[in-house]
């Protein structure tokens, strides 16, 4: 079997598997490694102007391996809400690409086609904790409670930080009418909130609003509405 080398391993998006192998001794960019997942942190968190910053900062480091200046338009592109369509193959865009291609999707009313992009993003990028989450948020609107619930836990566990996860889980709680656990994740939601997100090497960004349109605070006055009841 042809041995593929940590460099090949980088510009084919596959981060960790390079940065394991380079960390235990193989020859590799190890610098360009540990700048391209600092990067693709920051466009999982959908910060594409501080990933621009980022991106030009490290440009040096990143160019003998990677495409700066395609990266740089593509993330053009996203801040811009332009077309994604050049980036949907992208190795380190293309799992981005395809959650904002679902995203257009939901927008359009397209829930089957929606998931069908959210789930390309989780096969070409299933570390990235938004394309999980949303493609939960297709599960839930459909009322496959289930899956949802299962999917978000998924994105927890890859970023247990990102309180969308946690408000759409604590929603999927309360269609089951689990107001304890639903209750527990909305005020773990609304903990992380208050804390300014972090981003690697670059400082920190206020926190966004939910997905699919920011519908939690509906959420939130159910939920409280319900604690109250049965704590009256």
């Amino acid at each position: 079997m042809e041995h593929t080398s940590v460099e090949d391993l980088m510009r084919a998006g596959r981060l960790e598997e390079a940065f394991a192998r380079a960390m235990a001794g193989e020859a590799g960019p190890i610098e360009a490694i540990r700048a391209a997942m600092d990067l693709r942190e920051l466009v999982w968190a959908k910060r594409y102007a501080e990933a621009l910053r980022f991106l030009e900062m490290e440009r040096r480091t990143l160019e003998p391996y990677l495409d700066v200046d395609r990266l740089g338009a593509g993330l053009e592109a996203f801040r811009a809400g332009g077309s994604v369509e050049a980036y949907l193959d992208d190795p380190l865009l293309g799992g981005e690409a395809w959650v904002l291609e679902g995203l257009r999707r939901v927008e359009a009313g397209d829930l089957a086609g929606a998931r069908a992009a959210f789930e390309q993003a989780v096969a070409l990028d299933p570390r990235h904790y938004r394309a999980v989450t949303n493609l939960a948020n297709t599960y839930l609107e459909a009322g496959e409670v289930e899956e949802a619930i299962r999917l978000y836990r998924k994105a927890i566990k890859l970023n247990e930080a990102y309180p969308e996860a946690h408000e759409s889980l604590a929603a999927a709680y309360r269609k089951q009418g689990k107001l304890h656990e639903s209750v527990t994740h909305f005020k773990r939601a609304q903990r992380l909130r208050l804390r300014p997100r972090q981003g690697p090497r670059t400082g920190k960004e206020p926190a966004r609003p939910g997905l699919f349109g920011g519908r939690w605070w509906v959420w939130i006055i159910l939920i409280v509405a319900a604690y109250l009841l049965l704590n009256r």
